[in-house]
């Protein structure tokens, strides 16, 4: 509050300290707006459950009835993890799909944890085609893992990631995602936050954006990495006032 008017907070926070320090800020009524979920107060989130709707969808598709899911954190439940993974176990009955508790692990959103999850869930001996990340990095890891075991990828097992990171698109094979927005929840976010601190607005405003399945070569299709259309930062946003 000493040296600035406003402040944007990237979730998820990792400390119990850091949410009590900015609930106060937020009492005290400095304008705060958080970017990502599972923090009380104004933010700008992806549509997790849009997204995963979408990826899922993809996937029964292509055919695939047993669908396995690597989680995130399950220290993250109110955040991006617990989105993500309530709108899998919806889709699931939504689609009749097969619903097994071995289809799912905890990856922990990095790379370590995606590949030990999914060496998990091929030593239970539950039988899956296609698989569905919680994050790119987990993803990975466990496109690693199947590859020890043989598993050709889309062939044996189709996989779908989240986030839609840059070095996603140059795998082998180019792994499919659901693109998060970052450039446009960056802007909005600061969008919400000035038009707060110039008083057009008495709140900060939310804003939920939309995610947009990318499909590649890792889920069965045939497009490429490189086909796939321009990046959200070459959307057009207005210039914001000074």
């Amino acid at each position: 509050p000493w040296n600035t008017d406003g402040l944007i907070a990237v979730s998820p926070l990792h400390s119990p300290v850091r949410s009590r320090y900015l609930l106060d800020l937020i009492a005290a009524g400095h304008p705060v707006v958080y970017v990502g979920s599972g923090e009380r107060g104004p933010s700008i989130t992806v549509d997790n459950h849009g997204g995963i709707l979408q990826a899922i969808r993809h996937l029964v598709e292509h055919g695939h009835r047993r669908i396995a899911f690597i989680a995130g954190s399950p220290k993250d439940i109110e955040g991006d993890t617990g989105a993500r993974l309530d709108a899998y176990y919806a889709a699931v009955q939504t689609h009749g799909l097969v619903a097994d508790p071995r289809l799912v692990a905890w990856g922990r959103h990095v790379y370590d944890g995606g590949y030990a999850a999914m060496r998990e869930i091929l030593s239970s001996g539950v039988s899956f085609g296609a698989l569905l990340a919680s994050n790119d990095e987990s993803a990975l890891g466990a496109m690693e893992a199947l590859r020890e075991q043989g598993r050709r990828i889309p062939q044996d097992v189709a996989i779908i990631g989240f986030d839609d990171r840059p070095e996603s698109a140059v795998q082998k094979p180019a792994l499919s995602s659901v693109r998060v927005p970052l450039f446009e929840m960056g802007y909005r976010a600061v969008e919400s936050l000035f038009r707060s601190i110039t008083g057009q607005t008495e709140t900060i405003e939310s804003f939920k954006v939309p995610a947009r399945l990318m499909a590649r070569e890792s889920c069965g299709c045939s497009q490429s990495a490189l086909s796939t259309g321009a990046s959200d930062a070459a959307a057009p946003y207005p210039k914001l006032p000074e």
